[in-house]
Formats: C-alpha cells, sequence, structure tokens
C-alpha cells in the first residue's frame, strides 16, 4: 500500500492521463511478492508489539509528552522495512528498470514529508523548552499529582502558533525561561490558558482574581 501510494503521487506530479497510466503500468503478484508480504507484516506486528508494551510499561512508570516520539519513530521503521526489505530478498531484481528508482524516490519523499509536518505540527510537545513559557516544561515530566494544566481550548492550533510566532522572533527565551519547577497551585489558578477561538491566551491574575470574587 505504501508503494502504491508512492505511484499515485508520481502519476499526480507527472500529469499520466488514465490511458498513459494504463500503458504504463503492470502489477503482477507471483509467489515473491506473497513471501515480501509475509515478511512485512511480520515487521507491523512485531514493531506494533513492541512499542505497545514499551507504551504502557512508561505510562504506568510515568506520564510524559516526550512519547509523542513513538509514533515518528514507528512511522520510520515501517518505511526503512518497507524500502528495504525486497532488495534484501531478491537484491537488484526487485526493483523494475524503468519506474523502480521512481516510485521509491516518491515514497521516501512522501514519508519525509509526513515526518516533517508531523513534528512541526507537534514541535512544542516533542522538544522542552522549544514553546516555553506558554507551555512549560514540567508538563513534559508531570508530578504524580500536577495543578491544573495551563493548556485549555484548542491546543493543537494554539501550540502551532506559538511556534511560528518562536520562529519570526528567533526563539528569545530557549533554554532561559523554560519552567521545569512546578508552580504553586495559587499561582497556576490565576494565570489560566484559555483558547475561546484559536490559540492560547493568557488571562491576567488580577481579571482573573475579580472573576472568581464574583
Amino acid at each position: 500500500s505504501f508503494r502504491q501510494l508512492g505511484l499515485w503521487f508520481l502519476q499526480f506530479a507527472l500529469c499520466l492521463r488514465p490511458e498513459q497510466i494504463d500503458a504504463t503500468t503492470d502489477f503482477v503478484a507471483g509467489r515473491r511478492a506473497l513471501r515480501e508480504w509475509y515478511a512485512m507484516q511480520y515487521v507491523y506486528l512485531w514493531t506494533m508489539l513492541i512499542v505497545m508494551l514499551c507504551i504502557i510499561i512508561l505510562c504506568k512508570w510515568h506520564l510524559s509528552l516526550l512519547y509523542i516520539w513513538f509514533i515518528p519513530a514507528t512511522v520510520l521503521v515501517y518505511a526503512i522495512a518497507v524500502h528495504t526489505m525486497p532488495y534484501w530478498m531478491q537484491g537488484i531484481s526487485a526493483c523494475p528498470p524503468h519506474t523502480g528508482a521512481a516510485v521509491e524516490l516518491a515514497g521516501i519523499f512522501t514519508v519525509l514529508v509526513f515526518l516533517f509536518l508531523f513534528v512541526l505540527a507537534r514541535a512544542c510537545f516533542m522538544f522542552p523548552c522549544l514553546c516555553a513559557p506558554e507551555i512549560p516544561g514540567w508538563l513534559f515530566f508531570p508530578p504524580d499529582n500536577p495543578p491544573p494544566s495551563p493548556l485549555q481550548g484548542d491546543v493543537d492550533l494554539g501550540a502551532i502558533l506559538i511556534l511560528l510566532a518562536k520562529i519570526r522572533s528567533g526563539f528569545p527565551d530557549l533554554w532561559t525561561d523554560c519552567q521545569w519547577a512546578v508552580p504553586e497551585r495559587p499561582a497556576v489558578a490565576a494565570a489560566v490558558w484559555l483558547a475561546p477561538d484559536v490559540g492560547l491566551h493568557h488571562m491576567p491574575a488580577s481579571r482573573t482574581n475579580a472573576s472568581s470574587a464574583h
């Protein structure tokens, strides 16, 4: 299926007409394809089993935002298996002379684009201190009895907007305001991040206290 997606992307990029696609594409699934499919299933199942066991054990030990790294790591393992196992099993004959290299490069490019977009969209939750102080460092290793989270609302879109603002400003507070220490509960309650529309917006302490008093 990964190679089929790569082939579709290549056909779209080359603007091939339906008759050109029929004339240049021919798949024959013989015994070699069946052996490769069984090998791929073996890699998929064992990788998923190991990843799920690691997530269960780590979550029992301690929760952390850094577990998001399991997603791109798993995708990378799958991509390596897809693009290397046919050559390990069949040699150079696994690559058709006319379109094989183009399809492989299209598949690799698709994986790289996905990984780049995934990391870009969730960079604030994958790299501690990158988006601090809006996303404090203590969220990556929260205590057993954590205070209320400073992230509320549409945190995904809000984190992207924060990251873009940090990139435009050149990350002026990188490594200097990570906020690894867990704040006291009154301080957190007086500085709640809200997202009524998009993004993460800070409510001043005086305004929050006045609202709670009413």
